[in-house]
């Protein structure tokens, strides 16, 4: 079962880039106002005795026939009052196919 999608995202993807060297990047609008579900749930993980880092695990899903796929970057998502939920792009790490629909794993770009 997957939560009701009452928020909305955009997509980008990759048209890659003319430098020959295999640099440059061309992101185009790929989907927008896509319904979505998007969350977010952080972990506390201990790195010595007196330090330890926060570690963020972020989803989005999607409807099952939308195109996602892993590369792809998400620059928006809203809720359903229209309030940006992002500071910052996510970039898709992986897409996995559930029965109804898309599950994607994603992380902030820096």
């Amino acid at each position: 079962m997957r939560p009701p999608m009452r928020m909305r995202c955009t997509v980008e993807r990759d048209q890659g880039g003319d430098d020959p060297y295999g640099g440059g990047h061309d992101w185009q609008p790929h989907l927008e106002g896509e319904p979505c579900y998007w969350w977010a749930q952080s972990g506390r993980e201990a790195i010595s005795d007196d330090r330890s880092v926060v570690v963020a695990d972020e989803h989005i899903i999607v409807a099952r026939d939308a195109d996602l796929r892993e590369g792809d970057r998400v620059v928006s998502v809203t809720d359903q009052r229209g309030d940006e939920l992002l500071l910052r792009d996510r970039t898709v790490e992986y897409v996995a196919v559930e029965r109804s629909h898309l599950d994607a794993a994603v992380r902030a770009v820096s």
